[in-house]
């Protein structure tokens, strides 16, 4: 359906609206879950390594062969780091040991465990911090400014003093995924007192830091973090066991892999193995990743020098508004087919724009270094698809009152099939402010009602005169006519509107004859009765007329007028009792499919020339019928 261009007003409230709603649906958290689901999608990629990382695992080997985690002694990691450390030149640049000992065991275990962190300098120790309120939600917005620090765990004096601590905290976010990592955590002014210290670094960043040293980068990553506890997320490079080249401790202590393939190179430790209780999920798949493997992606990410970061708020809203202004007015202008495939390229193509943001197809052509602007994937598709659906819900509103009041107009008029096609062929068909057609106009007056009337009680009257009107209105439904009105004892009705029609002439000939033969079983009663009868004079012309609703706002009919019906109405007032008759240019159109007679000529009002009249006789292919035509129809395929 064709549409004008929607007043400015209705496109402003439009889409602000969707805008609205959709910015309502991620306040309420109800997308969230969607929305970082579809954020991993596009935003997390496998990609080499930046830096060289290697894990070495506490795994089912080392258990096997050492035995149970809560049997070793300190004296077991100490070892590890003795051997990675016993190059004086080909050791690693920084050893990180995601355990955290915090407390004193043996004084000989933890005093060789001091003592091997101290050899190179190069060992970082897990630290934990514990908050006044649990933990929960995602990790980069508020529910994390209303966590303090309430406790800080370090490795024991001894250990702490030959190594470098660092926080191991991570925090995941509403789906239990783990996606943020915090640099630093704040201490409070009491704790800060208490500790000697005001921010506690991330492991992952005090690892980075030992290795920047050696490597000769920079120390301190321009990490956009936000927040009270420096929330940045990590972009991941890998998946479960990507850092892992299936290095177990118990390789290292047993010789079989030699420490020089770690020189200069970034080395943890940590539990790889799921009865240590150390996994989570994250982003890059369903398969659960050991909290060592997540520092690994961190570290990387710092080595790499790429970030991301969130688009402006108002930048999106503004976009958002600007997109869904032009989808607006398309979606009301357009077929709803060639909308939702506008839509639908549209959401992909935003998509793929965020996409390319983040990893364009050449690094040169990044605008903006190392950061990365992160689109929120489902906020313009979303909007779009609100949108559409809006408008399809109220098209479909308007569409259905429109329906309702062309069904309330017309039913009175004709035949309901006529009114199906209407909705069927589209309503573009149908110009309620009048048009000019080729219609075929009938009259029908009832010939000798009056006199009859007098001798008859009122109900009686009303009563005949209803059977005789529902004979009209019936062989006009019948045959596919509209029946334009009752005038008295007369009835009005035509063909060829409001929908056009073939075969006009012969199906308003079929229902003349029709009403005809059925008046006369009411013609016998009548007699038997009253002595008197009544019976139809019919008139039928066909030509051009003016068709549509005319009359004012507060009464109006849908007729016809024009020449064409002032010619019927005459060839009606001049037809005697049982007569139909026809005008020539009717007559001609039929003629090869009824029997007539010329009924002579008559003169037409305002004119000199007068009008050749035929008398129908019978229908050729109904020859020999005398009861109602109800089959006399046209047949299947040409109605």
């Amino acid at each position: 359906m064709r549409r004008k261009l929607p007043p400015l007003k209705l496109l402003a409230l439009a889409v602000l609206t969707a805008a609205a709603l959709t910015a309502l649906l991620f306040i309420s958290n109800l997308l969230t879950v969607p929305n970082l689901f579809l954020s991993d999608r596009l935003y997390q990629r496998v990609r080499p390594p930046e830096a060289s990382i290697y894990i070495i695992g506490i795994d089912d080997t080392a258990l096997r062969e050492i035995g149970p985690w809560h049997t070793w002694t300190r004296s077991v990691i100490a070892e590890v780091i003795e051997v990675l450390n016993a190059g004086e030149d080909n050791h690693p640049a920084a050893i990180g040991v995601d355990l955290m000992y915090f407390g004193h065991t043996a004084p000989e275990h933890d005093q060789r465990m001091a003592n091997a962190a101290a050899l190179r300098g190069n060992v970082v120790m897990a630290a934990s911090v514990k908050f006044m309120e649990e933990i929960t939600g995602d990790g980069a917005n508020a529910l994390w400014e209303r966590n303090v620090p309430e406790l800080v765990e370090l490795p024991y004096p001894e250990l702490l003093n030959a190594s470098t601590a660092g926080h191991i905290n991570f925090s995941p976010d509403i789906d239990g995924i783990i996606r943020h990592a915090f640099q630093y955590i704040d201490m409070p002014p009491a704790l800060e007192a208490e500790m000697g210290f005001a921010r506690l670094p991330s492991f992952a960043l005090a690892v980075y830091q030992k290795y920047a040293r050696t490597m000769g980068l920079p120390e301190n990553p321009d990490v956009p973090a936000r927040g009270r506890h420096n929330a940045w997320q990590i972009p991941y490079t890998s998946r479960p066991t990507g850092f892992s080249d299936g290095f177990s401790v118990w390789d290292i202590l047993n010789g079989s892999l030699p420490p020089e393939i770690f020189a200069g190179s970034i080395v943890l430790i940590g539990p790889y193995t799921i009865g240590l209780f150390d996994s989570h999920s994250t982003p890059m798949a369903s398969a659960p990743m050991f909290g060592v493997e997540i520092h690994a992606n961190v570290i990387d990410a710092m080595a790499r020098g790429i970030y991301y970061a969130d688009v402006p708020g108002a930048l999106i809203l503004a976009v958002t508004f600007l997109v869904l202004l032009g989808l607006f007015t398309a979606f009301y202008l357009w077929h709803p087919a060639l909308s939702a495939i506008l839509m639908l390229g549209v959401s992909g193509g935003y998509l793929l724009l965020a996409r390319q943001l983040v990893f364009p197809a050449r690094e040169e052509w990044f605008l903006f270094g190392g950061l990365r602007y992160l689109l929120p994937p489902l906020q313009l598709p979303l909007g779009a698809f609100l949108l559409y659906v809006g408008i399809l819900a109220v098209q479909f509103l308007i569409e259905r009152r429109q329906k309702k009041q062309v069904t309330d107009t017309f039913m009175k008029y004709v035949d309901p099939v006529i009114i199906d096609d209407i909705f069927k062929t589209g309503m573009d068909n149908l110009q309620l402010g009048g048009r000019t057609a080729d219609v075929c106009v009938m009259f029908v007056d009832i010939r000798g009602f009056t006199p009859m009337s007098e001798v008859m009680p009122p109900h009686e009257v009303v009563a005949l005169l209803n059977d005789y009107l529902e004979i009209t209105s019936s062989a006009v439904f019948r045959h596919k006519g509209t029946l334009d009105k009752f005038i008295g004892d007369a009835t009005m009705a035509f063909w060829g509107a409001p929908m056009p029609q073939d075969d006009i002439v012969y199906r308003a000939v079929l229902a003349a004859w029709d009403i005809v033969q059925s008046g006369r079983k009411l013609e016998d009663e009548l007699r038997e009765k009253y002595g008197r009868v009544v019976s139809f004079g019919i008139g039928l012309n066909v030509g051009k007329a003016v068709v549509g609703n005319i009359g004012t706002a507060l009464r109006m009919d849908y007729t016809v007028i024009g020449n064409t019906v002032n010619t019927a109405s005459r060839l009606e007032s001049v037809a005697r009792p049982g007569q139909i008759l026809l005008s020539e240019s009717v007559y001609r159109a039929v003629e090869s499919r009824i029997t007539a007679r010329c009924a002579g000529n008559i003169p037409l009002k305002g004119k000199s020339e007068e009008l050749t009249v035929y008398a129908l006789e019978s229908i050729r292919e109904y020859e020999n019928q005398h009861e109602p035509l109800a089959s006399a129809m046209l047949e299947p395929g040409k109605g």
